[in-house]
């Protein structure tokens, strides 16, 4: 009976000790965004269908437990025939006023109805708060809901996975 507490107990003790000692973490949680920003511009002959943007984005980071942050992202993309990359900075924003931000980039790819799919990854850069000192990466999948426009749609649903590290606390 004891040997089975004991694993119990041992990861318990773990997750409560990890930011303490400087053990990796994971985080999974989910973007939902849209575009507050998007300026086009057209590359070369429009029948190659290529193209470059500046974007900005606005929306929430949902974390497990119910908890919520705001989301803001800034960055550029370019593209052939609705195929291309992406990269850009990103931040998250809790009530305390902790944030985490990532530099990102990835790729997408078209769908149906001038939608798309993303697939990429990210390095967090800064933190403050609970997030101070953060550092590790995270990847990300996701897609578009509608399409864009040049302030607003694109609406967007990420989901993300990021492994980090924090301080040992003193």
């Amino acid at each position: 009976m004891l040997r089975d507490k004991v694993p119990v107990t041992l990861v318990a003790g773990m997750l409560v000790l990890a930011p303490a000692i400087g053990l990796a973490l994971e985080m999974k949680y989910k973007v939902v965004n849209y575009f507050t920003k998007n300026e086009v511009k057209p590359v070369g002959d429009p029948a190659d269908g290529r193209g470059t943007s500046i974007q900005a984005r606005r929306g929430l980071c949902l974390f497990p437990k119910n908890e919520v942050a705001v989301y803001t992202a800034s960055g550029e993309a370019e593209w052939t025939k609705g195929k291309g990359t992406y990269s850009g900075e990103s931040t998250c924003t809790f009530a305390d006023e902790s944030s985490f931000s990532t530099k990102y980039s990835g790729k997408f790819d078209p769908l149906p109805g001038g939608l798309s799919v993303i697939r990429g990854k990210g390095e967090y850069v800064s933190g403050t708060g609970r997030y101070q000192g953060i550092k590790g990466s995270s990847t990300h999948t996701g897609r578009s809901y509608t399409p864009g426009a040049a302030d607003s749609g694109s609406d967007q649903v990420i989901d993300l996975v990021g492994k980090y590290t924090l301080p040992k606390k003193k």
